[in-house]
């Protein structure tokens, strides 16, 4: 196994935590991934991503949705 011991697979996340909160916010308020990804400059594929990755992650949350 290559790098530090806490090293991930895949390709690294390239946005920021505050734009991928910024991009929960406005997917709550309803907005699309086109119109989140063109208020946030995150590309809409990497979007899909973070938001499905935070959905999956947080059973809690699924829930009460």
């Amino acid at each position: 196994m290559r790098g530090s011991p806490r090293s991930a697979r895949g390709r690294p996340v390239t946005a920021s935590s505050e734009a991928i909160e910024h991009a929960r916010l406005l997917q709550t308020n309803g907005d699309s991934l086109p119109v989140i990804a063109a208020k946030t400059g995150i590309a809409k594929t990497s979007l899909h991503r973070y938001l499905t990755d935070a959905w999956v992650h947080a059973p809690a949350q699924r829930a009460h949705a």
